[in-house]
């Protein structure tokens, strides 16, 4: 165990997690929790000081030892997982993680889980540090996920952008009925022959290009140009 975790945790009845302030840890309590120190994986210290916990616990089977997986948050333990990864947003105000059951895919995002998916790409979060975006496959049909809201269905061969501009909006492609799409918040824009490839401009722009009757297009704001 790296060594910063075996001084956040020492043995008691339980595993006791100091504070953490000013990257300097201090003797203040925070939570009590009953861990075994040595089947800790990885701990995480939210922006509001709470403690997240990924730890395992094994168990003899008839034939191998069998590993699970939990996450202890807020006085709650969520699992048993086969697999976790987990994703903290870049204010560590949230953290969400792609969970693995019995070969379907779950986020949990705080104590919120949503699924099953067959799988889950692209995991992000919305400039609120709070809303987990991604895209999930529900029987083969590819969704976009803002939280609990559900755009689709589409389908995807292996474009797996989505992005926020810098204002905020939600930038995503998908495809329908074998043509393209380009969607910017509520505005869809298409059809398209192939997927578009977007960026953004220093300013915010929307800046695209895209195939229309064989011919590719760049699109910046409201300006069109055809592309050589």
């Amino acid at each position: 165990m790296n060594s910063i975790f075996k001084d956040m945790f020492k043995k008691s009845s339980g595993a006791e997690v100091p504070a953490k302030r000013d990257s300097v840890l201090s003797e203040e309590i925070i939570g009590n929790v009953d861990i075994e120190e040595d089947c800790i994986l990885e701990v995480h210290l939210l922006k509001d000081n709470s403690p997240v916990i990924i730890f395992y616990e094994e168990t003899e089977g008839l034939i191998s030892t069998i590993v699970e997986y939990f996450i202890h948050y807020k006085g709650k333990r969520f699992g048993p997982y086969e697999s976790i990864d987990s994703y903290v947003s870049d204010d560590k105000s949230t953290e969400a993680h792609i969970c693995e059951v019995d070969g379907k895919k779950y986020v949990l995002a705080g104590t919120n889980e949503t699924g099953p998916f067959d799988k889950i790409y692209n995991l992000i979060f919305a400039p609120d540090g709070k809303t987990p975006c991604y895209y999930g496959v529900i029987n083969g049909q590819y969704y976009v996920f803002v939280g609990n809201e559900k755009r689709g269905p589409f389908e995807f061969e292996d474009a797996y952008a989505l992005s926020f501009s810098p204002g905020g909006t939600l930038v995503y492609r998908a495809q329908i009925g074998g043509q393209w799409y380009l969607f910017a918040g509520n505005e869809k824009r298409g059809p398209f022959g192939e997927d578009p490839f977007f960026v953004f401009s220093p300013g915010g722009t929307l800046i695209y290009s895209a195939q229309i009757g064989g011919q590719w297009y760049l699109f910046a704001g409201n300006e069109i140009g055809r592309a050589s």
